[in-house]
C-alpha cells in the first residue's frame, strides 16, 4: 500500500512537471510568435555619381581624370574639371572640349564639337553681398527683361536653382548657384530644346557632382 501511494504520487509530481514544462514552452512560443521582426533598414540613396573616365583627359584644362566606371544610364564618360582659382570641381562630360581660358582664371565654358550646347562653370566673388534668395531674384529678373519664360525658381539652403526657355522657346537656360556670404559658385547650360532628353541627365550630373572650393574669401 504504502509502495503503491508513493508510485501514485510519483506519477502525479512527474506529471504536474511535464505539465509546467510544457506550459512554459508555450508561453516562450506565444512570446516568440507576438515578437516583431527585426528587420534591417536601408541606407539612404546616395546622390548619382557620374562615370568618370579618361578616355579624352585633354577635354578640359586643370583637369584631371579619374579610373572609368560602368553601369550608369548616361551614355558618354566624364572628366572632373578643377578650378585652381576658387578650388571647385565638377564632372563635365568628355565629349566636350573646353573653351578659351578666361584671364581672371575664374571658370571655363565646355561644348559639344556641333556647339550648340554650352555648358558653363564659374566661381565670383559675392561684392554685392547676395543671399541665395536676392541672388535668385536677380537672375530671374534678368532674364525676364529678354523675354524669357522661367519654368523653374527654387532656393533651398545655400544655393538656388533657375530654369526656362529663351523667348523663341527653342533654347533652354539653367542656372544652379551656390551662395556663400563671399563667393558664389555656378553651373549653367544653354541647350536646344529638342536636346532635352539628351542634355538633361548631363545637367543631372553636373549638379550632383559639383563641389564647392574651400576657398570661400574668392
Amino acid at each position: 500500500m504504502r509502495d503503491r501511494a508513493r508510485n501514485n504520487r510519483g506519477s502525479l509530481m512527474y506529471e504536474r512537471m511535464l505539465t509546467v514544462i510544457g506550459l512554459t514552452v508555450l508561453a516562450i512560443g506565444s512570446v516568440t510568435a507576438c515578437s516583431p521582426a527585426i528587420r534591417s533598414v536601408p541606407n539612404p540613396a546616395s546622390p548619382m555619381t557620374p562615370p568618370v573616365t579618361s578616355t579624352n583627359g585633354t577635354a578640359t584644362t586643370n583637369a584631371t581624370t579619374t579610373g572609368a566606371t560602368s553601369g550608369n544610364a548616361l551614355n558618354t564618360g566624364y572628366v572632373t574639371y578643377r578650378n585652381e582659382r576658387f578650388g571647385f570641381s565638377v564632372a563635365v562630360p568628355s565629349s566636350f572640349a573646353a573653351g578659351t581660358p578666361p584671364q581672371n582664371g575664374d571658370g571655363m565654358s565646355f561644348s559639344p564639337k556641333d556647339r550648340r550646347v554650352t555648358l558653363s562653370v564659374y566661381g565670383s566673388n559675392n561684392v554685392l553681398g547676395d543671399t541665395p534668395a536676392s541672388a535668385a531674384a536677380s537672375y530671374v529678373a534678368q532674364q525676364k527683361s529678354k523675354g524669357s519664360r522661367v519654368t523653374l525658381n527654387s532656393v533651398h539652403g545655400d544655393h538656388f536653382t533657375a530654369s526656362g526657355y529663351d523667348s523663341t522657346g527653342t533654347t533652354i537656360w539653367y542656372e544652379h548657384k551656390i551662395v556663400f556670404s563671399n563667393v558664389e559658385y555656378g553651373i549653367d547650360w544653354e541647350y536646344p530644346a529638342s536636346l532635352a532628353s539628351q542634355i538633361d541627365p548631363q545637367v543631372t550630373a553636373t549638379v550632383r557632382s559639383y563641389v564647392p572650393g574651400p576657398n570661400r574669401a574668392g
